[in-house]
């Protein structure tokens, strides 16, 4: 049988390791969200640039740019909320063994 301290130190590392990718992630959705709200007001400002008439040939391109570059942002952190959502749950499996091991 394996020494009850050693399954604790085991889950113990599992837990930190998860908790490091946990951080890691939400810095890397952080880092999209702020790209994000940075492409958003760029398309704010080809709209209201639009609305008034400006006749920049590139205005729309821009926009098209700024829209498109929003929704690869977008996705992005979807993708990592999705990824952080999966190792939240894993952290809650590993809290769980380590409750079922009981008091020290």
């Amino acid at each position: 049988m394996v020494d009850r301290s050693t399954d604790a130190q085991g889950l113990l590392r599992r837990r930190l390791g998860l908790v490091a990718d946990l951080s890691a992630l939400n810095a890397e959705a952080l880092r999209h969200q702020q790209a994000l709200a940075g492409v958003e007001m760029e398309a704010l400002r080809c709209e209201i640039a639009i609305g008034r008439g400006d006749e920049q040939s590139g205005l729309v391109r821009d926009l098209h740019e700024a829209q498109s570059s929003a929704r690869s942002f977008a996705a992005a952190k979807a993708g990592c909320e999705d990824r952080m959502a999966a190792i939240e749950d894993e952290i809650r499996a590993v809290d769980e063994q380590i409750a079922a091991l009981g008091p020290g």
